[in-house]
């Protein structure tokens, strides 16, 4: 059962299993995980807000949207919009470091909940970059094949990811990394002959929309 918005905000960060390379293999099936957000208001007198670049995205695409804000802190709600067919993902999130951080991210919301295959979503910082979060969410297919899910108009929710406002901006860009960083599977379903589909690589047909983080 998801959690209201505001215990999300509140449920503690958890240790992540494991750290992503992306630039050696985007891997779509990686060891489990989950997470959660955690409370904003870090006492450092700043109010945060984060405005999308593209508020209405189209039709294939990934955006970054506003979540909840709540003083220094704020949630980036990663979308999905009428992707077909949806597998997993796996990117690159680049911001300036010198005035935001990283907190935590939260699952609960995820379309991909609705499958009964095994979930795999996860957000760590690059340890060699604190201005950099590696982000998979993916669902897995151990066991038989899996077909991806089609995020609805109701929920097109991937996950979501806190962070925190260090200090006043007029404004620090949130990006997705180069296309190079990116890996989007879609798998279909079985076809009327009985035949397994494909599972495609699509990230280079999608259109990837970040957004700007104002602190004062």
């Amino acid at each position: 059962m998801s959690r209201p918005r505001e215990e999300r905000m509140k449920r503690p960060g958890s240790t992540l299993c494991c750290l992503f390379v992306l630039l050696a293999g985007i891997c779509l099936a990686a060891c489990g995980g989950g997470g959660g957000n955690v409370p904003g208001g870090g006492g450092i007198g700043i109010t945060a807000a984060f405005t999308s670049s593209n508020p209405t995205p189209g039709l294939d695409s990934i955006s970054m949207q506003p979540g909840e804000a709540v003083d220094d802190t704020f949630e980036i709600e990663v979308h999905v919009t009428d992707l077909v067919d949806f597998f997993g993902a796996a990117f690159r999130i680049e911001f300036d470091s010198t005035t935001a951080e990283f907190l935590s991210f939260d699952d609960s919301m995820s379309f991909l909940n609705a499958s009964a295959a095994t979930v795999d979503i996860r957000a760590t910082v690059d340890p060699a970059d604190p201005g950099r979060v590696f982000v998979v969410a993916t669902l897995q297919n151990a066991v038989g094949y899996v077909q991806g899910i089609t995020p609805s108009a109701m929920n097109d929710t991937l996950l979501v990811l806190t962070f925190r406002a260090t200090d006043p901006t007029a404004g620090n860009a949130f990006t997705f990394e180069t296309a190079m960083s990116r890996e989007v599977t879609t798998c279909a379903v079985w076809n009327m002959m009985g035949q397994q589909p494909g599972c495609p690589e699509v990230s280079a047909t999608l259109t990837w929309n970040g957004g700007t983080m104002t602190a004062g």
